[in-house]
């Protein structure tokens, strides 16, 4: 706005702008950017009144912004009593890394990626662990003891390239994607990687 490239800021809601704790932050934010343009809610359309008195907009900016604050809180209040939960109870959190799958302890079942990207899930939330698929027992070993070895980030990314070994996305390999798999290893040895039955053990070989 300040160069002159655009003349609003256009939010969906207020929580998508702001979700911290300091009103007085984004009530300073929000002056310094009409002071150049305006800025605008599409789901929240009485706080795009510039007439009004600053103080009664003030205070709907208070009460959306708080209101935004105050479901962020809670949101990562259920994530931490959800991580919290796996972690008792030995189960796996999160998206399988490259090479495993998410396996329902109870049941048997793995969740898999569908053809359409989306994601078929199995099983009881806190009873699973990551189990490798064949390319990951195949790959795994050999991505660790590469890193035991010495070498670098992108001659593993090349060589992973060059022996055809597939991504997630289906794009070539990058130092960044190596490093992801490699993160875990701390130099116990490639089989752990594979032998390993629980979850924590199997994701810091």
């Amino acid at each position: 706005m300040g160069a002159d490239l655009y003349d609003v800021l256009l939010f969906w809601a207020s929580d998508r702008m702001w979700r911290g704790k300091s009103l007085a932050t984004i009530l300073a934010y929000i002056e310094r950017l009409e002071a150049v343009g305006a800025v605008e809610f599409v789901n929240e359309v009485h706080l795009n009144n510039r007439d009004q008195d600053p103080m009664v907009r003030n205070i709907l900016f208070a009460n959306a912004f708080g209101m935004s604050y105050g479901e962020s809180e809670r949101k990562a209040e259920r994530t931490r009593m959800d991580i919290a939960s796996k972690r008792s109870s030995g189960s796996a959190h999160g998206r399988a890394p490259w090479g495993y799958v998410v396996e329902c302890q109870t049941c048997g079942k793995a969740t898999r990626r569908l053809e359409d990207g989306s994601v078929e899930r199995w099983g009881h939330k806190d009873n699973k662990r990551f189990v490798p698929t064949a390319l990951g027992r195949r790959w795994i070993p050999v991505i660790y003891d590469l890193v035991l070895t010495g070498n670098s980030l992108r001659n593993i990314a090349e060589y992973l390239t060059n022996e055809g070994v597939p991504t997630t996305g289906g794009k070539i390999w990058s130092g960044k994607a190596a490093r992801t798999v490699s993160a875990p290893c701390t130099g116990f040895g490639a089989s752990t990687a594979v032998s390993a039955t629980p979850a924590a053990a199997r994701l810091r070989c």
